[in-house]
């Protein structure tokens, strides 16, 4: 009984998105985004995007193309990490203090020491890879405003009419 009513509102109902759902499209990868592309003009008979909705669409859609960068890429918080300062400043004060207690074997203060080294190189190897792949997404995300594959799949749909102010008002007030 219920698969009926679904597949009946899955073959027939009218698929209208809001402006954030659009605007998510620019946060996913290119390959998830071409699918999201291929489903939407698979229905693209049966989308509806209201002309108010393309309105704050075309309103934000530099400032959400420009915050993919700001948000997901631009100085990594872990790279502001005080981790290996904090680890530095210990194994000092150990080695300062290797006569006082607390105190750490010799043998085992080398090891710490030799494995601190380990991960400061392996933190910059991490923050170098990390810095060249924002490199090569600041340069995708900077080409999204030439070749914008979302804006031109947006303008096919009907929008409809926007509302004047004075309906926009009638609309929102209480009577």
């Amino acid at each position: 009984m219920g698969s009926e009513r679904e597949e009946s509102l899955w073959s027939s109902s009218i698929i209208i998105f809001d402006t954030n759902s659009i605007l998510q499209l620019y946060r996913m990868t290119n390959s998830t985004k071409q699918t999201m592309l291929e489903i939407l003009s698979y229905f693209k008979d049966r989308i509806w995007i209201p002309a108010h909705v393309i309105y704050e669409y075309n309103k934000n859609r530099q400032v959400a193309i420009s915050n993919l960068f700001r948000e997901k890429y631009l100085n990594p918080s872990f790279f502001n990490s005080d981790y290996m300062k904090l680890l530095s400043d210990y194994l000092n004060d150990l080695d300062k203090n290797k006569d006082q207690h607390p105190y750490v074997d010799e043998d085992k203060y080398d090891l710490i020491k030799k494995d601190a080294d380990v991960i400061q190189k392996k933190m910059k190897e991490i923050r170098d890879t990390i810095t060249k792949q924002y490199a090569k997404r600041k340069n995708e995300i900077s080409k999204i405003k030439e070749h914008d594959s979302i804006l031109r799949q947006v303008s096919y749909f009907e929008s409809g009419e926007p509302f004047t102010y004075n309906k926009i008002l009638d609309i929102s007030s209480v009577h």
